[in-house]
């Protein structure tokens, strides 16, 4: 039914390979390894062991002989009580994971689903691969069950989930509250109706679906269900009531912009109807690999192990604030076309949105090709160097538009190049944002690369305020000489030094040369630099710094210093200054809301 999801054959051959993921590096000593072990960890046991915690524990309740007396099983007095929680320090492992993230890709994926979905440890669903695919059936195992070992949902059964050996159903921990909500969504084929295309009103569904939650503020994931449609799933950052997520599951049933449930349609509401799987699984029923896909076109993601651990749970106040005339009944409104209507803002939805949808309402060309730019602007992967290269871009998209949305684009193809031009022009110069502040991530990554770049400290102030300029604008940026002064409070001499030792070296390459304009007629420019050796991407790290534009201070890097290494390693490393270093207040590691 679905072309585009993956076989049993295939995705062993092509996420296996992607799971495994590239080699880990270590965000103390910055060392690379295809996963971090205990071994390495114990060559910094100094570290680790002032951080160490404390890590709490239920013992498991001892089992019962069988050859106990009669009167000692039935009796009230006897009654097993819970085993009062325990404690025992951390190990290595733990207070690294604790601190810096998962040691690989796999342990990362496995704590981001604990994380996301919170599911009851002691009742869960299995489905083995079957002899064939008509035999595959659901058990439900529960944590008296003796039949299964370990007959509790734990890091192992995950492990085999993601490395589709098994495929796992979690329920909600709490009978009260969920920490997630899906909309099951299938379609039948009906062979009495021949015109009934079940793939096409399952992709409609789901759109439909998509829309309604992102319009209401919420970022809906959609995951292919294997074999007779998807879920759409919303996680939250706090449980929800279940009354609460019903009546947000009934909410968009009832819109007249959700869902046409009818014949061959059926919504169904997880987990309160009933355990809900897992992604990135394996439907042995139907032998199809269950990966997310993008919630705008609907094609299967390359990578789904990054795109799960990018995830961002909703907050649960938003459900409080949504206000639609829509919500009322409709059962008595005539049925109309859809359209989808962008709305006035610059948010990255809406963005995201346009680039991905294109023009796909009459009269709205001209908004969805500043979208796009803005889009296209913001995001670092797909921003070009130059604005010739931004216009190739953009003429590139407006030709696939015209190929595809032509009966909603009432402009001619010359004038809609002038005011690609136009766009282009304003866009490359204006990022869009509507005052919205770029969200920046510092991981351990970031202060070993730049570490190994230069073991002076003043040139690693500079660079760390140059990382944080690419981070907000893209590959290349503009970094004039009291910009960075402010960001660093270096003095002018060391300022100019460092400057100066970055140029030499090669770390800064200078793209534009700074112009002085007191004596013409053209405005004057400050420098604009790139890397020379940018930094990679790393993530299995947690994040330890999330950073405004707003909330930039010159001690960062010295709080980062002080947060990663001991005073012993600061005091060798910078003799002269670690005594400045070691003042400031270290960041809380561990308790980053990324």
């Amino acid at each position: 039914m679905y072309a585009k999801a993956l076989t049993i054959l295939q995705a062993q051959d092509r996420m296996l390979p992607v799971l495994k993921g590239p080699p880990v590096q270590c965000a103390l000593c910055g060392r690379v390894f295809d996963r971090i072990t205990p071994g390495h960890l114990k060559t910094h046991e100094q570290y680790l062991r002032s951080k160490r915690g404390v890590k709490w524990f239920r013992p498991k309740p001892e089992r019962k002989e069988e050859n106990d007396d009669a009167e000692a099983h039935f009796s009230p007095d006897n009654e097993h009580e819970p085993s009062p929680w325990k404690s025992r320090p951390e190990t290595f492992m733990e207070t690294y994971q604790r601190l810096f993230g998962s040691k690989d890709r796999l342990t990362a994926c496995i704590k981001k689903l604990f994380d996301l979905y919170q599911p009851h440890r002691g009742k869960w669903l299995l489905m083995d691969k079957p002899v064939l695919p008509m035999y595959a059936t659901w058990y439900q195992v529960s944590d008296n069950d003796p039949a299964f070992k370990p007959n509790r949902l734990c890091v192992s059964i995950l492990k085999e989930h993601l490395t589709l050996k098994c495929t796992v159903g979690v329920f909600s921990k709490s009978q009260y509250e969920t920490h997630f909500l899906s909309w099951d969504i299938d379609a039948m084929r009906l062979y009495d109706n021949p015109l009934w295309d079940a793939a096409l009103e399952a992709r409609r569904a789901a759109t439909a679906i998509s829309e309604l939650l992102r319009k209401w503020g919420l970022h809906p994931h959609i995951i292919i269900s294997g074999r007779k449609g998807y879920h759409v799933t919303v996680y939250f950052r706090r449980g929800v009531s279940i009354k609460i997520a019903m009546q947000l599951f009934q909410a968009v049933l009832q819109h007249r912009e959700g869902p046409q449930i009818g014949t061959g349609l059926k919504v169904e509401c997880l987990p309160i109807q009933r355990g809900n799987k897992l992604p990135l699984g394996i439907n042995w029923s139907a032998e199809r690999y269950c990966g997310f896909v993008d919630p705008y076109t609907l094609d299967p993601i390359a990578n789904p192990y990054e795109y799960l651990l990018n995830i961002v749970p909703d907050d649960p106040t938003v459900l409080y604030e949504i206000e639609d005339e829509g919500l009322s009944q409709r059962q008595h409104k005539r049925k109309r076309k859809r359209t989808v209507i962008l709305e006035k803002s610059w948010s990255e939805d809406q963005t995201e949105a346009a680039f991905k949808l294109g023009v796909i309402a009459p009269s709205t060309r001209h908004d969805t090709l500043v979208r796009v730019a803005a889009y296209i602007r913001n995001t670092p992967s797909l921003c070009p160097d130059s604005l010739a290269e931004f216009i190739d871009v953009l003429i590139s998209w407006s030709r696939k538009q015209y190929e595809q949305h032509r009966e909603n684009i009432g402009t001619t193809w010359t004038e809609h190049m002038r005011d690609v031009h136009r766009v282009a022009k304003y866009a490359w110069t204006h990022p869009l944002t509507s005052g919205v502040p770029r969200v920046i991530k510092v991981t351990a990554a970031i202060v070993h690369w730049i570490r190994g770049q230069t073991t002076v400290l003043a040139e690693q102030q500079v660079m760390f305020a140059a990382w944080f300029q690419m981070s907000n604008v893209g590959g290349c940026f503009h970094l004039g000489y009291e910009q960075v002064r402010d960001m660093t409070h270096l003095a002018k001499d060391s300022l100019d030094r460092a400057m100066k030792g970055l140029r030499d070296k090669g770390i800064l390459v200078v793209q534009e040369e700074y112009f002085n304009g007191r004596d013409g007629i053209f405005p004057s420019k400050t420098r604009k630099y790139c890397f020379g050796n940018p930094p990679g991407k790393s993530s299995h790290q947690a994040v330890l710094l999330i950073l405004t534009k707003e909330q930039w201070d010159p001690t960062l890097w010295f709080r980062l210093l002080v947060s990663l290494f001991t005073k012993e390693q600061l005091k060798n490393w910078y003799p002269f200054a670690y005594h400045r270093i070691c003042r400031v207040e270290p960041i809380l590691l561990g308790r980053s809301t990324a």
